[in-house]
């Protein structure tokens, strides 16, 4: 005799799917389960939240701590704070403009930078300095005029 027993679904191999669910339900993936929280606690939480919002505690905070996320423009004014109050030379003042240098062609190869020395003055470097570092970047020979002109040789 066959008992009354209610049917049970089988998989395509013939094992039982409440057996199966079960082995899944133990196997452990090193998964956290995600807890449900109750519709108390939610209500709860929420009179919380607007108790603080009403007494003004979730205001932006003014002091975070090391592992907390600045705001981009909290940082950017601490930045611009601290450059006034140690360096006030760096913040706004004179605009510094350059004059445009005058060029001009000697030769075949050779290029002159004739007010050479009035654009070394306004940046506020030595000629000899610029000088180097024309001659390191551009790769050409340069010397100096007696009258404070660049002399570029082989362009």
């Amino acid at each position: 005799g066959r008992r009354n027993r209610p049917s049970r679904e089988k998989m395509s191999d013939g094992s039982d799917v409440d057996e199966v669910a079960e082995d899944v339900e133990d196997l452990d993936l090193g998964m956290d389960k995600k807890k449900k929280k109750s519709k108390k606690t939610e209500e709860e939480g929420g009179s919380t939240r607007r108790a603080m919002a009403s007494q003004g505690s979730w205001a932006a905070p003014t002091e975070l701590g090391p592992g907390d996320i600045y705001p981009y423009a909290n940082v950017l004014q601490r930045i611009y704070d601290a450059l006034s109050e140690k360096n006030p030379e760096l913040m706004g003042g004179k605009k510094f403009t350059m004059i445009p240098p005058q060029v001009a062609r000697e030769g075949s190869k050779k290029t002159v930078f004739v007010n050479f020395k009035d654009v070394c003055k306004r940046m506020g470097r030595t000629m000899e300095h610029v000088m180097s570092y024309l001659d390191a970047e551009l790769g050409v020979a340069c010397s100096l005029d007696p009258e404070g002109g660049l002399t570029l040789k082989g362009t």
